[in-house]
């Protein structure tokens, strides 16, 4: 809106992001925390979290244009990260599916079989 042919100042434009957090099967997982980080340069600002609601749905208001870092984290439930550049007015994140998170656990044995201490496993 601009008054008296003025544009408004670039910091009153705001973006508004929301999206939809699922599990398999189109389920919504509710109390998803999700967080927004500005990406300036190499550091991350955080800019705030939320939770989504009983829908799985959440929103962020009022959040100045720039990239993001979306992250996702729910209980039993792999983290979840996308980048995204917001501009001004209300966008979507889409729909996120979190797949369930998975533990490993073991001993690490040498030929002899016995323990060995600060072994590293690697994955993938």
């Amino acid at each position: 809106m601009t008054r008296g042919g003025v544009p408004p100042p670039p910091w009153s434009r705001t973006a508004t992001l929301s999206g939809l957090i699922e599990a398999a099967a189109h389920r919504p997982l509710a109390q998803v925390q999700v967080g927004l980080d500005l990406l300036s340069g190499p550091f991350r600002l955080p800019m705030g979290t939320a939770a989504s609601g009983p829908d799985g749905r959440f929103t962020a208001p009022a959040v100045p244009p720039g990239a993001y870092l979306l992250t996702m984290r729910g209980q039993g439930r792999a983290a979840e990260a996308r980048t995204l550049w917001l501009e001004p007015g209300a966008q979507s994140a889409g729909r996120i599916r979190l797949e369930p998170s998975v533990s490993l656990s073991g001993i690490v044995r040498d030929d002899a079989g016995r323990p060995v201490a600060g072994a590293e496993i690697q994955l993938g």
